[in-house]
């Protein structure tokens, strides 16, 4: 049997912002942002970075494959990330992926968290804006152009599918 993962679900730290003064949008911003440096992290562990190919949809790696809030937890005490559910990363150790379906899936499942808690009054873009400068902070700046891209991409769909969680929202 496995040991448990420290700390919370990200579901479920999403879901305590419904009690009031039990957790700030701020703690929200730095836990997405610890997520996506500890994803950069796990992208950077199989990659090989050619300054000359900057585009981060090109590159294959080691990826999740299966990421959204219930499979992130975050241990508030160590300040720590566990991704669980990770046999999509073994199967991606001897098939890289692009890195772009991890940042879908995280997509994804912050638009799914704020609809199905009809958190309407959290920020998805401030959530996006927080795990992808978490993100960026870990690799090379020669690839920061690249994941703006991605990023835009992601608005543009965003907003076709759903229009009031576009990720070019204001704050």
């Amino acid at each position: 049997m496995l040991p448990s993962a420290p700390g919370k679900s990200l579901s479920s730290w999403i879901s305590e912002l419904d009690n009031p003064g039990k957790l700030s949008h701020l703690c929200i911003d730095f836990f997405l942002e610890e997520v996506g440096s500890a994803l950069a992290a796990l992208h950077l562990e199989r990659i090989y970075l050619d300054p000359t190919n900057s585009d981060i949809r090109k590159l294959r790696t080691c990826i999740h494959g299966d990421l959204h809030s219930n499979n992130i937890f975050f241990d508030l005490k160590m300040l720590q990330v566990t991704f669980i559910d990770s046999a999509g990363i073994g199967a991606s150790w001897l098939d890289p992926k692009s890195p772009e379906l991890d940042f879908f899936l995280m997509i994804r499942s912050l638009q799914m968290e704020i609809s199905s808690k009809e958190l309407k009054y959290l920020k998805f873009s401030r959530m996006c804006e927080a795990f992808f400068k978490g993100y960026k902070s870990k690799v090379p700046a020669f690839l920061h152009p690249s994941i703006d891209e991605v990023i835009s991409d992601f608005t543009a769909l965003s907003s076709r599918v759903t229009p009031k969680l576009s990720l070019s929202s204001e704050h």
